[in-house]
């Protein structure tokens, strides 16, 4: 079994805030209320780039692309599904590898639009860098401590 490629975005805003869409109920992770939130991410199509990717599951998942891009993650990150998920929906691959990339938004919150391609997201909220491992459902929160160790400084330095 191998991960699945995959693209993640960090998006902030104009203050700095990091954008976590909140999941629409779904039965696969048996998703706690409070732990229903994430920041988009989705798979890269074969011979498709990473940046070519990350702009794509934007637009399918979010609704806009109108961003600004800051920079991408030095390397790719890891994580695997539970042993629970995986037998209640057998996959081809045990996790999934990512590319991470950091926007700035240059848009109006009015700009978002869930009701897109298979709509994953009912709602969305702004969060200091620091509280996104804790909204995350378990498995992905090491992952996401890993992109606040990396993207911490780089978003503290732009609004310095």
């Amino acid at each position: 079994m191998k991960y699945r490629k995959n693209v993640g975005i960090i998006l902030i805003n104009h203050k700095g805030l990091v954008f976590m869409a909140k999941r629409k109920v779904n039965a696969k992770f048996d998703i706690e209320n409070n732990k229903c939130w994430q920041m988009p991410q989705g798979g890269i199509d074969e011979n498709e780039t990473p940046k070519d990717a990350v702009y794509r599951e934007m637009m399918e998942e979010i609704g806009t692309n109108n961003v600004k891009l800051i920079c991408e993650s030095n390397h790719w990150y890891n994580y695997d599904f539970p042993k629970e998920v995986l037998e209640k929906n057998p996959l081809p691959f045990i996790g999934q590898t990512q590319k991470w990339f950091l926007f700035q938004f240059m848009g109006q919150d009015s700009d978002f639009n869930f009701e897109v391609h298979n709509p994953e997201f009912c709602d969305f909220k702004w969060v200091e860098i620091d509280e996104i491992a804790s909204l995350v459902i378990d498995f992905k929160a090491p992952t996401y401590e890993k992109l606040i160790d990396e993207f911490k400084p780089i978003i503290k330095n732009l609004f310095d």
